[in-house]
């Protein structure tokens, strides 16, 4: 993907972003909420317009920010902000997840700032046409990433 079409796509996905999470707070009441009380079909929908649109973004934002790793430093729970953000998920998570999805969306349009709009983007630092190579190159960046998260998770690093 051209790097100008990824930055116009995430754009508009943090546009999209920040008033899902402005219509899902105003969504909850009491003191300590849980889930939403009003606006249900409202959230659905969004909620699942913006699932799409992360299956196609997120090899991308997990390419241009290192981290969607959060912690709960009372608990000692961690969790992915990508897949906590959006969907039906408790305030106690959904909430930090959706500030810090907000928050990685512009890191990452920070990130492609850098790079000539024309520029194709492609993840893992894919440097070659062959299918075969490709894929292996896919998969390898992948174990380097998880092995990056485990060991922050066994060193007590959110």
């Amino acid at each position: 993907m051209k790097v100008s079409e990824l930055k116009e796509q995430l754009e508009k996905f943090a546009r999209e972003v920040v008033g899902y999470r402005d219509l899902w707070g105003e969504s909850l009441e009491g003191p300590l909420p849980d889930y939403p009380v009003k606006n249900f079909d409202e959230l659905n929908k969004q909620s699942a317009s913006l699932l799409r649109q992360l299956g196609l973004l997120r090899p991308y934002l997990e390419d241009l920010h290192s981290t969607w790793v959060l912690q709960s430093n009372a608990s000692q729970i961690s969790w992915n902000v990508l897949d906590h953000a959006l969907g039906n998920h408790g305030a106690p998570v959904k909430g930090p997840s959706l500030n810090a999805l907000i928050d990685g969306i512009q890191i990452a349009l920070g990130r492609l700032d850098g790079y000539s709009p024309q520029e194709e983007f492609r993840t893992g630092g894919l440097s070659t046409a062959n299918t075969e190579v490709e894929l292996a190159e896919r998969i390898c960046s992948r174990i380097n990433k998880a092995s990056r998260v485990l060991l922050s998770r066994h060193d007590g690093r959110p």
